[in-house]
């Protein structure tokens, strides 16, 4: 993406759907804990300022949720119930 002006550590954009090839001895759940970890020290910082709020609470009680997960690329197409990789 050397080629495109992108605001690169934004976390906020969710602007890519991103795919990737997990290691045979790798379990998805790992994964997952990770993604958690991620969400609390990069995303929340960012979306508590961009929402103007002070604590996940806040964000969680107005209705708010931020997660990453996996999807197994099978059961992706015609069987997902997205929306270009959205849940609705």
């Amino acid at each position: 993406m050397d080629n495109v002006q992108y605001n690169f550590g934004n976390y906020l954009s969710q602007n890519f759907q991103t795919y990737i090839v997990l290691k045979k001895e790798l379990i998805p759940g790992h994964l997952t804990r990770i993604f958690a970890t991620v969400i609390e020290k990069y995303v929340m910082p960012q979306a508590k300022q961009f929402m103007q709020i002070s604590s996940v609470s806040e964000f969680e009680k107005a209705g708010n949720k931020l997660e990453y997960m996996l999807t197994p690329l099978t059961d992706i197409h015609l069987h997902s119930g997205t929306w270009r990789g959205i849940k609705h």
